[in-house]
């Protein structure tokens, strides 16, 4: 990840949580990422969890020392804290993100405030973000491409099997699509069983072995309660850097629409 894309990345965690820090564990500092290059100011974990004990203990030493997310509650400032940790590399330098919401005591403008935000941009089915969190927060942003998706034939599976397994269709391709993609790029619920992908880093040509990559593992989704529901998807993309980016949606709509002619593939933009 680049020092831009990692700014970016920091940006839309700062939508979801209160506080978000890059810390340098081995050099006890935190990293600061600004149009002007990086800073570097000493660690305030101290302060920050009112631990005298200072970096014992510390999620973002666990999560560096484990090479994973680690994620739970800390008690600080009479609030109860939920806290997520992972390490990033940012270039070369491998550094841990940690972001924090308070849900503990309080009202208003505190721990209820933010999780009723968080609540606000995600999904009530998949628990990704939702089509609001697209038009508030990264309509307007710079990404590199943009891909949607549309679940082939899934108004059969609501008429056949019901609605609570089309829930679990949606609910399995957004797991896939979230494995499928890194933690730069954003993955919406677009409406109805149409989900977006937007790409932060991509080069133009891997873009459609990228969707590629994605059809196939739809197609591979198997729900146990239902063995012989088969599930595909049509996938149309459009590398759109340097380009307007509600532009760029369009005509990836307008290849989904060809690409759901044929079912089952992907067509994405060929022009140079």
């Amino acid at each position: 990840m680049t020092k831009a894309e990692a700014s970016q990345f920091i940006k839309q965690l700062e939508i979801l949580f209160d506080s978000v820090r890059l810390v340098d564990v081995p050099e006890a500092s935190e990293v600061f990422l600004g149009p002007d290059g990086e800073e570097r100011r000493p660690c305030r974990c101290r302060s920050h969890w009112e631990r005298e004990q200072g970096c014992a203990g510390c999620i973002c030493s666990e999560a560096l020392a484990g090479n994973t997310r680690v994620s739970r509650f800390e008690p600080a400032a009479g609030e109860i804290h939920y806290v997520t940790a992972a390490p990033l590399k940012i270039g070369e330098e491998l550094v841990v993100v940690e972001a924090t919401s308070a849900i503990g005591a309080g009202s208003g403008d505190g721990a209820a405030g933010s999780a009723e935000g968080e609540e606000f941009y995600l999904d009530s089915v998949t628990r990704i973000y939702n089509r609001k969190y697209y038009e508030e927060q990264l309509k307007d942003l710079e990404y590199e491409a943009v891909g949607l998706l549309d679940v082939d034939g899934f108004g059969s599976v609501n008429r056949t099997y019901g609605f609570s397994t089309g829930d679990q269709v949606l609910l399995a391709v957004a797991d896939v699509l979230t494995a499928c993609v890194r933690d730069i790029d954003a993955v919406i619920r677009y409406g109805g069983d149409e989900f977006m992908v937007i790409f932060c880093s991509i080069p133009k040509e891997r873009l459609f072995d990228r969707l590629e990559d994605i059809r196939r593992a739809v197609e591979k989704i198997s729900l146990p309660d239902h063995p012989f529901l088969r599930v595909s998807a049509s996938v149309g993309g459009v590398y759109c850097a340097g380009k307007d980016p509600s532009r760029a949606v369009w005509e990836a709509g307008r290849l989904l629409s060809e690409a759901k002619l044929s079912g089952n593939c992907v067509r994405v933009d060929e022009e140079e």
